[in-house]
């Protein structure tokens, strides 16, 4: 059934309610990245950051192989919050963590390029967002694929390679 984005948003804070109540601390960290993506795709970037950044100590401190993605979702949350250099730095820990999931890594990658390519350094940025498309190509993960080509689209807009950002993103 289709509950839109006010009903998500209400299961997803029942649930994690019911785990604070219950002093489900892990598990509620880990389930942070659905609420915190959620607030990031309707446009709610410093509360996706908030929550995310929570999830982020708390697994962290619990030494948990789940920081890897959790951290990636924080970086995009900074990174729409033109908070440049904590995003790099988160992107970073979802890169350093993510032992076998390779979507963390492209994600922190993409977001790596993306601030590269804000401080103007485009070479480093181009070739870290095809590094990133190139291994996430490798994969039947859709959504992840249309994701760095964005990320390789905005790369290249932010270099001035308008015409070519365009024909990546249409890609």
């Amino acid at each position: 059934r289709d509950v839109g984005v006010d009903g998500a948003r209400a299961l997803f804070t029942e649930a994690d309610r019911q785990k604070r109540e219950m002093g489900r601390t892990l598990p509620l960290a880990h389930s942070s990245q659905q609420l915190g993506m959620l607030e990031r795709l309707v446009g709610n970037a410093a509360e996706s950051e908030r929550i995310l950044r929570e999830g982020v100590t708390v697994l962290t401190e619990a030494s948990s192989s789940a920081v890897s993605i959790v951290a990636a979702f924080h970086a995009e949350s900074l990174y729409d919050l033109a908070r440049y250099d904590d995003a790099d730095r988160a992107a970073q820990t979802a890169i350093n963590s993510w032992g076998m999931d390779i979507a963390s890594s492209v994600i922190g990658m993409r977001v790596r390029a993306m601030v590269s390519a804000r401080a103007g350094r485009f070479d480093d940025a181009e070739r870290t967002a095809r590094e990133a498309l190139g291994m996430i190509d490798e994969t039947d993960f859709i959504i992840d694929r249309g994701d760095a080509r964005v990320g390789l689209a905005e790369v290249l807009e932010l270099a001035g390679r308008r015409e070519e950002a365009i024909a990546v993103a249409r890609d």
